[in-house]
């Protein structure tokens, strides 16, 4: 291998506050870091979050397409021409490898044919129920149960044992190719935090989108006031939904216990987490979450859907409280007896140290050089 190995990654969307693309920088800063790696990251829209923190780390190139406020997905019409800039924007590009992240990139594939190893990440499948719009319905079994999980690549990389046994169902070609690598956070952030949980306080983390339930977890919270006065609920995050939280909020007379905070610094969130009870995370569907291993490092136990691939993380009454899918009734009884005490906090944080972001970097770099190697003979 060469000793500067060039890596274009494309994205519809990059932000510190949206999952993948903040996962994936992550990973992409540790290989420069460590492996001396270029990596160019061509994006439809670049908010100046994510600029702010990674411009002097990577080579950022914004295209433009997708107006701000509003996800890629919401945006249908802008797709073709996303595709379309991002393809001749790769095409120029002098690069060892081309990485994609789902979803509307994994599309790009089919357009482009290229001596180089193609890998593509899909963090997660989207399901129906929780997609609107009629365009969105009707073209989501195209577009993801057929082109992107049969995309035209070397190797999918995906987060967890479910999103690789749903890829594989969907699959008519080649079910080889399919590498779990989970997410890694950097543990020495939280590792040291001092935990100090304050009895009733719950806390969620995440973009104000329904996949991720708020609602559900308000009304939980007014069901458990009944039985537990000292309950309050912090969430921290923003998106589209904040409106009609903060509506709901006033509907159900809870401003004084359920309180939005907005999106957060590094070291507030570190703050919430070690005050909090329990983290509460209702994401679904969900391709794996940072912030439920970043609970486990501050060993701040979870309360969770019984759902892949959180399951995967979150071992029931050891690791938190694993409910059924929108149960409301079983989340509120889960506030009104959870107790902090029951958990261990070494046996928490010692769960988190299987999602070290060292090892993960260490990984990324193994199959990287493997596919060069692979392409060179």
């Amino acid at each position: 291998m060469k000793q500067h190995t060039h890596v274009t990654f494309v994205s519809d969307y990059l932000s510190i506050y949206t999952g993948g693309p903040l996962i994936m920088a992550s990973i992409f800063e540790g290989l420069v870091k460590r492996y001396n790696y270029d990596i160019t990251m061509v994006a439809g829209l670049v908010d100046e979050s994510f600029l702010e923190k990674f411009e002097n780390i990577f080579n950022i190139v914004d295209l433009k397409i997708f107006q701000p406020g509003k996800l890629p997905h919401q945006q249908p019409g802008k797709i073709p021409s996303f595709l379309l800039k991002a393809r001749n924007t790769i095409l120029s590009s002098n690069s060892d490898i081309l990485h994609f992240n789902s979803h509307t990139p994994n599309l790009i594939p089919y357009s482009i044919s290229v001596k180089k190893p193609v890998v593509c990440t899909i963090f997660h499948l989207e399901d129906l129920s929780v997609v609107s719009g009629f365009l969105s319905k009707y073209f989501l079994p195209i577009s993801q149960d057929i082109l992107e999980v049969n995309t035209i690549c070397t190797l999918i990389h995906v987060t967890s044992k479910y999103t690789a046994e749903q890829v594989a169902k969907r699959r008519i070609f080649s079910r080889k190719r399919i590498v779990v690598i989970p997410c890694g956070i950097d543990l020495s952030k939280y590792l040291t935090v001092r935990k100090r949980p304050d009895p009733g306080t719950f806390l969620m983390i995440g973009r104000l989108e329904p996949r991720k339930h708020y609602e559900y977890v308000i009304l939980a919270t007014k069901l458990a006031r009944r039985y537990r006065k000292d309950i309050k609920l912090y969430i921290v995050g923003d998106g589209p939904l904040r409106p009609a939280l903060e509506q709901k909020i006033r509907d159900e007379n809870l401003e004084d216990t359920v309180k939005l905070l907005g999106n957060v610094s590094d070291q507030e969130k570190l703050e919430l987490l070690a005050r909090a009870e329990a983290l509460i995370h209702l994401g679904y569907p969900e391709g794996f979450s940072l912030v439920v291993t970043e609970a486990l490092a501050t060993g701040t136990p979870v309360i969770a859907y019984d759902l892949p691939p959180i399951n995967e993380i979150i071992q029931n009454r050891i690791h938190g409280v694993l409910i059924g899918k929108d149960n409301v009734i079983q989340l509120a009884n889960a506030l009104v007896h959870f107790n902090s005490e029951d958990y261990s906090e070494s046996v928490l944080r010692a769960r988190a140290m299987h999602y070290d972001l060292n090892k993960v970097v260490n990984v990324f770099h193994q199959m990287y050089s493997i596919l060069l190697r692979e392409n060179q003979s």
